[in-house]
């Protein structure tokens, strides 16, 4: 069975790489829309939405790790059906995880 905290951790890590996706193509398309401007506030030389989407990313690279490595650890448990769960919710981290360092979202 998995525990209360690795579920919390992948519904923190599905949310927030749901809303990084979508923020991420949203401020892509915003920015075309807008012919290479846009109007945010810049902080270190980047727009605050795309820092707001920076951090989000962090959350969920983070967020994979740990549930992969609680995952790991409480691997001998026998809920096959939480099991899958959280085996797609960290399948689905690690493919977050590359396409956000292609994005620019884990570079600094």
């Amino acid at each position: 069975m998995v525990s209360g905290s690795a579920s919390w951790r992948s519904t923190w890590g599905r949310t927030t790489s749901s809303a990084a996706v979508a923020g991420t193509l949203l401020s892509t398309v915003a920015v075309f829309a807008a012919g290479g401007r846009l109007g945010d506030p810049v902080v270190a030389g980047r727009p605050l939405s795309w820092l707001i989407l920076q951090f989000l990313a962090v959350i969920v690279a983070v967020a994979t790790v740990v549930t992969a490595t609680s995952a790991w650890r409480n691997r001998r448990t026998p809920a096959t059906g939480g099991r899958v769960r959280v085996a797609a919710v960290v399948a689905a981290g690690a493919i977050f995880i590359p396409w956000a360092v292609y994005w620019g979202l884990l570079a600094w």
